[in-house]
This record gives structure tokens, C-alpha cells and sequence, in this order.
């Protein structure tokens, strides 16, 4: 770890990002019930939804966070 940032971690990755790509419909919605911004994109200029777009597992867990993501 280096101060915030894990080593190696994407510089600029949200917490809400890393749950939506995680497929954790319960961790989206604490993140979102406190503040967090679904509309903010990371350093490389994506959004939260994106990264759940090309996850694979659970299709039904990703549709119910792409929904709470809108």
C-alpha cells in the first residue's frame, strides 16, 4: 500500500466501480445510499456501468446493478 492506493491499483477506480465489476448488488447500494456518484468517471474515463459490461458470472446480478447504476 502506498498511502490511499493499493499498489498496482488502477489510479482513479472508485469504490463503486470495483463493486459493480465484482458483481456485489449488496456493496452498490451501501455506496450509493452514501453518496456515491454512479455519473463519475474513473482516470481512464469510465463509469461504474462500464465495467459490468463485459463481467462475466452472474448475468442476473449484473442486470440488478445496472439497474441501481441508472
Amino acid at each position: 500500500m502506498t498511502g490511499d492506493q493499493a499498489a498496482g491499483d488502477t489510479p482513479g477506480r472508485t469504490a463503486l466501480s470495483y463493486a459493480a465489476e465484482l458483481g456485489s448488488p449488496a456493496m452498490v447500494r451501501l455506496l450509493l445510499d452514501h453518496g456515491a456518484d454512479p455519473r463519475k468517471p474513473d482516470s481512464a474515463g469510465r463509469h461504474p456501468t462500464d465495467y459490468i459490461k463485459n463481467r462475466t458470472g452472474d448475468a442476473a446480478q449484473a442486470a440488478v446493478i445496472a439497474e441501481m447504476l441508472k
